[in-house]
């Protein structure tokens, strides 16, 4: 295997040793360092594994990318739910096809990635973090519900009429005749989208949280709407958001 030596004297003893064999492109800043995680927003290109610190959002719904959100806690929180595209980008497996009644929403790479088992959602984080040189985990429950459940409400507040969650939130009270729909279709809560309805999204705690498009809104609000599940159950309803932080 070849290594790389970070030329910046300051970064080469925290990047010695990094793998290298065609992870981190050619041309421009290609060295992941710790000052993309001072910005507010860091993007992961999932092609290269190099990251850039944002000041804004940028685009959420790109194949080849994830933006990240800078949370209090130093963590950094996807702002979207992880996409097909983006899951085909690391992966190269298509999960959700093997979902025989379709409710798995189809092929379309703005879909959440759905019809995952915690063992494969994992697994994806394991494989960014080896590409990209940086930790990426699933976030745990209680990670989830700082970013934006307020206690005992939903994470646009205490209102349970369809007609506000509509705004928000792709669940039972407000998909329609649909299911799965592309991440950001709605208003977000804190600058993250999706975190109730949609897809039902895996934890470290291996658990899933937040409900999806086939939950209703009052039990989805219950307890901040973490079920603990066998790890290896493959559900339609079962998607993923990443969190990461630095090596």
């Amino acid at each position: 295997m070849r290594y790389w030596i970070c030329s910046l004297a300051l970064l080469s003893l925290a990047l010695a040793g990094c793998g290298g064999g065609g992870g981190s492109g050619s041309g421009g800043n290609t060295t992941n360092t710790q000052s993309q995680f001072n910005s507010a927003y860091l993007e992961v290109n999932l092609s290269t594994g190099v990251l850039r610190g944002l000041d804004t959002q940028g685009s959420v719904r790109a194949t080849d990318t994830v933006i990240l959100k800078k949370m209090p806690n130093g963590m950094f929180l996807g702002v979207t739910e992880l996409t097909q595209g983006q899951w085909v980008s690391i992966m190269g497996t298509r999960p959700w096809m093997s979902d025989v009644n379709g409710y798995a929403g189809g092929n379309n790479a703005a879909l959440p990635a759905a019809n995952l088992t915690w063992d494969e959602a994992a697994s994806f984080c394991q494989a960014l973090s080896s590409r990209a040189r940086v930790n990426v985990s699933l976030p745990s429950v209680d990670q989830l519900r700082a970013a934006a459940w307020p206690a005992d409400a939903l994470p646009w507040g205490a209102d349970e009429s369809a007609a506000t969650a509509t705004l928000y939130a792709n669940v039972g009270e407000t998909r329609g005749t649909g299911q799965l729909e592309a991440v950001a279709s709605r208003q977000p809560y804190n600058l993250i989208y999706d975190l109730c309805g949609n897809v039902r999204e895996w934890t470290s705690d291996q658990a899933l949280f937040g409900g999806g498009w086939a939950d209703n809104i009052r039990p989805t609000r219950r307890a901040a709407a973490s079920t603990s599940v066998d790890p290896e159950i493959r559900h339609p309803l079962s998607g993923m958001r990443i969190a990461a932080r630095p090596q």
